[in-house]
């Protein structure tokens, strides 16, 4: 074969695989085509059947102000979240119970010291008579996050049109008081045992 068919039978199979390769664009561009007219005019006909889609359209309720506890939490937890340098049981209760065995707990109040992080992160050991000062310190904001917990209603107004950026910083701080809550409520409950 000489030089000069190689050169056609190149050009020719670079032809037919450019048309083939034109047609297979073509058929993508046409089937998204055809696909966003298809699905506008499906949405189309459910609006007009009365469908809602977005946020403004649904127009979701505002949360109730009456009985709602969100307000107090967040306050609650912003002043324990305030006093967690003086206070490191504001922000991050000791554990209650350790894992010893798959099914088997101990239950750490049968210990004499208990061990918590502090405000550094770094772990602390707590005497009974460290918890029960700080309890007492906390008790205000942890009455008002218990009152605010005895509410029958907890929601926060969130702007939902952010979609999954929306931005929960609270829920660390909620959590922590609610744990403390329980913490502490443990705490009293077991010392009117003894």
């Amino acid at each position: 074969m000489s030089t000069g068919t190689i050169r056609r039978i190149t050009f020719k199979l670079a032809k037919v695989f450019g048309v083939l390769l034109a047609v297979l664009i073509l058929f993508v561009l046409e089937e998204n085509i055809r696909g966003w007219v298809g699905l506008h005019l499906y949405l189309h006909q459910l609006r007009a059947q009365g469908e809602k889609f977005t946020l403004a359209e649904l127009q979701l309720p505002k949360p109730p102000t009456e009985g709602n506890g969100a307000t107090a939490l967040l306050a609650a937890s912003k002043v324990l979240h305030a006093m967690s340098h003086k206070c490191p049981l504001a922000s991050s209760p000791p554990d209650t119970m350790k894992l010893v065995a798959p099914g088997r707990a101990q239950v750490l109040r049968q210990l004499p010291t208990l061990k918590g992080l502090d405000s550094q992160g770094s772990w602390q050991t707590y005497t009974w008579e460290d918890l029960s000062q700080q309890l007492i310190e906390a008790e205000k904001p942890l009455r008002q996050a218990n009152e605010a917990l005895a509410q029958p209603l907890l929601q926060l107004d969130l702007d939902y049109s952010q979609g999954f950026p929306l931005s929960l910083p609270q829920l660390n701080e909620v959590r922590n008081v609610c744990s403390l809550v329980c913490f502490g409520s443990t705490r009293q409950h077991s010392q009117r045992k003894h």
